[in-house]
């Protein structure tokens, strides 16, 4: 699915709707600053959407959407409640829509990125066979180049 700046509003307002919060509003109060930290990473990391695209759709600075995601990321590693809390309310929000932005459920095989791709392949062998696999392929890399 393409994701459009109406699907996208879309998406804002049925979160205002549901949780009566409106997260792209100015404010850096945590009930707000959280939920929209917790969209702009969702909207990079599951949708792909550029930093600058959602600059341009929110009005907020690209660094804006940069630090957000940084803020996630260390949330998530460091297992922050609130954030946790947020991104199952997101998780609400795009499934009351999904007949609206058709959201599809990932099969355990598919990989979002390269690197859970590889991850995903490296875990089926112990370590040791998995920094062999690893070496072997960078000579590889390192001969073609």
């Amino acid at each position: 699915m393409r994701m459009t700046k109406p699907i996208f509003n879309k998406i804002v307002s049925q979160y205002e709707k549901e949780f009566e919060v409106n997260p792209l509003r100015y404010t850096r109060q945590r009930n707000v600053l959280v939920p929209r930290q917790t969209l702009f990473y969702i909207l990079n990391t599951k949708f792909h959407i550029h930093f600058q695209t959602l600059s341009e759709w929110t009005g907020w600075d690209r660094t804006v959407m940069y630090n957000s995601y940084r803020a996630v990321e260390n949330a998530i590693h460091t297992k922050d409640s609130h954030y946790i809390d947020e991104i199952n309310k997101w998780k609400v929000v795009f499934e009351s829509l999904d007949g609206f932005i058709k959201v599809r459920k990932l099969k355990h095989s598919e990989s979002v990125s390269a690197e859970a791709t590889i991850m995903d392949f490296l875990s089926r062998f112990s370590e040791s066979e998995s920094v062999e696999i690893l070496y072997n392929v960078l000579n590889r890399i390192k001969v073609n180049e």
